[in-house]
């Protein structure tokens, strides 16, 4: 479970989440790694999804019930003109307790933000939210995330107050949701943040505290001797020597999506099948992936011939 990706538009990473509690939020996300295009009905079995999100003591009449009200959940979300629309996220969402499955039709008008992900789109695997104990945590890591290509964003205090319908104090704010949501996301996401206090001086009296700068970086996965053991083989493949498609940054990207025994498995298997070239790492990742499905592999590398030419 917690190595499932959730991939979806930008924009959803910025709607308002401020309804949702703690489990519903995981839920939610835990509903979205199971997301295939062109489908439209889904069927889970609800062990799995109950021990994630940490439910797996509880009833199911309390999972029925956390079921119930992400039902009836609405996401805010900011339009070009900056107004928010509000969606609803299912046509029906059900738990049958007889069988302890979970059974969903996502509404028609949400749809186009886990469909449409060809750019301006996040992803991340569901063991990044895993451990994060509050739902402002698992918020500012969507939301960094998605911002996590500009490496850095901003909100205005007053944004976020509106947006999470706070009534506190910024050194409240500070103390009670910023600090705690950092730490947890600096400390169990794949993700470094670091937050910045915007200052707005006044006539009179010291700066006016406004808004926050929110510094984002990666963090790098270690590379284990064994993988980097692989790589070295793989790089003796004459076709993935002269791709040059296969370094370090390029690693880190496939690691992102390829668990380290598989990744070594794949460069192995590559390593002995590749024999034409090729200049992408779309493609090798797609031989890694395929690496038991030797027709795939064959028709990958006629289409890597034409890229080639």
């Amino acid at each position: 479970m917690k190595n499932k990706i959730v991939i979806h538009q930008n924009s959803l990473a910025n709607g308002s989440f401020d309804d949702f509690e703690l489990r519903e939020l995981k839920l939610f996300f835990t509903l979205l790694a199971n997301f295939e295009e062109n489908k439209s009905e889904y069927l889970f079995n609800a062990k799995d999804i109950r021990n994630f999100i940490k439910m797996g003591r509880k009833s199911y009449s309390e999972f029925e019930k956390l079921i119930i009200n992400l039902q009836k959940k609405v996401i805010k979300i900011k339009q070009d003109n900056n107004i928010y629309k509000t969606y609803s996220i299912f046509s029906m969402l059900e738990f049958n307790k007889k069988t302890q499955e979970i059974n969903i039709i996502y509404n028609h008008l949400f749809l186009p933000f886990l469909n449409d992900c060809r750019m301006n789109f996040c992803k991340y695997k569901l063991k990044n939210i895993e451990n994060l104990s509050s739902k402002y945590s698992i918020i500012f890591y969507v939301l960094s995330k998605a911002n996590l290509f500009k490496t850095s964003y901003t909100l205005a205090l007053d944004e976020i107050i509106e947006r999470f319908r706070l009534n506190m104090k910024s050194d409240v704010l500070n103390r009670k949701i910023l600090n705690p949501a950092v730490e947890e996301i600096n400390a169990y996401t794949d993700l470094n943040i670091s937050v910045e206090k915007m200052y707005q001086a006044q006539q009179r009296g010291r700066s006016k505290l406004v808004g926050y700068t929110f510094h984002v970086s990666k963090k790098e996965i270690p590379v284990s001797l064994d993988l980097q053991d692989a790589v070295n083989k793989a790089k003796k493949n004459i076709y993935i020597s002269k791709s040059k498609v296969l370094n370090e940054n390029t690693i880190q990207i496939l690691l992102d999506d390829i668990s380290e025994e598989d990744l070594i498995l794949g460069l192995k298997y590559a390593y002995a099948k590749i024999n034409k070239e090729f200049n992408t790492l779309e493609y090798l990742k797609k031989v890694i992936i395929s690496k038991n499905e030797e027709n795939v592999v064959e028709e990958i590398a006629a289409g890597a011939e034409k890229e080639v030419e």
